[in-house]
């Protein structure tokens, strides 16, 4: 019996992936550096350790992750201070019906706890989460399923107690190796085969989700 409901949060109940995809781009092209979008796909849901790895494969261990990772959050930060937060159509209608249902939420995000707070605040999604787990909260982040386990350990819950969402390839590896079940709704891309094979579920909104609960 699921129990608890865990979220990734950039790119399923915000509408921030897109975000980290426009100033990963333009951090890089200011230091010099082409960043295809295929590449700045490829690091949606990585925590820094492994997007700093992804960066050496791309552009060779001379890349400054530490300088340009700051100018991304510095562009973005500005952004989102002058623009707000986008939720995700339907997250508000989902969250709401999972807590009048009786389920257990929690985050299971790779950004660090002090920004979720923030874009959760500033989106009004924060009323709706028993426990927030964040990237800094863990050794290791996706695709490893340490951040899962954790939001599993938190709520009080078995894995097999809870269903975990997420838009990325990366965030689905972290589910299925946490042995939960994976429901995807993708976001800047669909998934391929060897995802698919992997979901509980593919939802395109959501909305489609609460058909779950």
């Amino acid at each position: 019996m699921i129990k608890g409901l865990i979220f990734d949060m950039d790119g399923l109940l915000l509408d921030t992936e897109k975000l980290y995809n426009i100033f990963w781009k333009a951090a890089c092209k200011d230091y010099g550096y082409n960043l295809s979008e295929q590449a700045a796909l490829s690091l949606r849901s990585l925590s820094g350790e492994n997007a700093k790895k992804r960066f050496y494969s791309l552009f060779g261990e001379g890349f400054d992750y530490k300088a340009i990772r700051a100018h991304r959050i510095e562009l973005m930060d500005k952004y989102i201070e002058q623009n707000g937060v986008e939720v995700k159509p339907g997250a508000n209608e989902l969250l709401s019906v999972a807590k009048e249902k009786g389920y257990k939420l929690s985050t299971a995000t790779t950004s660090p706890l002090e920004r979720t707070k923030r874009v959760l605040s500033l989106s009004g999604l924060d009323i709706y989460f028993d426990e927030l787990v964040c990237g800094d909260m863990v050794k290791r982040s996706k695709p490893y399923p340490d951040i899962y386990l954790l939001a599993a350990k938190k709520l009080g819950l078995d894995v097999n107690e809870c269903l975990g969402f997420e838009d990325s390839p990366n965030g689905i590896e972290a589910i299925v190796a946490a042995g939960m079940k994976a429901v995807m709704i993708p976001d800047l891309s669909e998934p391929d085969k060897e995802v698919r094979d992997k979901l509980f579920a593919l939802k395109h909104s959501l909305t489609d989700v609460i058909e779950l609960l």
